[in-house]
């Protein structure tokens, strides 16, 4: 079976190139390496999509307009594996075609390997130290590393989720109270003062929001704390003897 082409078919998505460049296979001892692309493809060149009915076709993270019934496909400036799949409007319309974007400096995907190797260890020593993920039209995926984060990483990572973590936080230490309290005192009082939260929200909202204290939540406050001093003043029930 030859391993170039200037067309390839994938299910209702047709892919050609106009000029001498060829569609090349990836070869088998770089597909485990490369995967899951099948094909390659060269930067700078143009190619061409068509599949019908189809109104956008997904290129990587980006989605191309179909003009004159056929997609123009280009990678400028962009290495690595991408993906093109046809649409209709938000629905898929065949199974996503990987392919690897090799540079026409590297032509042969050996000499992209190699070269493309080398370039991703420094980009990735990088992008560790750096607080932001860059996208294109291409990419390729890496493991975890278990090197320690750098420190504006960790900044970074705290501005995003700072207030989802303390909110995380906050729901499980008051679990965790709420257990060590019902573990060590009598269920029927624990529950009761764990239920008198709101007391906290309305002296809160007084304090930081400016609400007024009216009367009405002055006498329920009253009867609430009244409630919790008489259950507290309350002792045990006396065994019989």
């Amino acid at each position: 079976m030859s391993t170039t082409c200037n067309e390839i078919q994938i299910g209702q998505l047709h892919l050609w190139q106009e000029r001498d460049e060829v569609i090349e296979l990836v070869p088998e001892e770089f597909r485990l390496m490369l995967a899951p692309a099948t094909h390659c493809l060269r930067e700078w060149a143009n190619y061409w999509a068509e599949c019908a009915g189809a109104d956008v076709l997904r290129v990587g993270g980006d989605r191309v307009k179909v003009s004159h019934g056929r997609f123009k496909v280009r990678f400028e400036n962009q290495l690595g594996i991408s993906q093109l799949q046809p649409y209709v409007g938000s629905q898929p319309l065949s199974e996503p075609l990987y392919v690897e974007v090799i540079s026409p400096k590297f032509p042969t995907p050996s000499e992209h390997c190699a070269f493309y190797r080398r370039l991703l260890e420094d980009l990735f020593a990088r992008a560790a130290r750096i607080p932001f993920a860059a996208s294109a039209l291409t990419a390729r995926g890496v493991t975890e590393s278990l090197r320690p984060p750098s420190p504006l990483f960790v900044l970074d990572f705290l501005c995003c989720w700072g207030q989802m973590l303390r909110t995380a936080l906050a729901a499980v230490l008051g679990q965790v109270a709420y257990f060590f309290a019902a573990g060590g005192g009598e269920i029927s009082k624990v529950v009761v003062f764990t239920s008198a939260w709101p007391l906290v929200t309305v002296f809160v909202a007084a304090a930081w929001l400016g609400e007024s204290l009216a009367w009405q939540k002055l006498l329920g406050t009253a009867l609430v704390i009244g409630g919790l001093i008489v259950l507290t003043a309350s002792g045990k029930p006396r065994e019989e003897s």
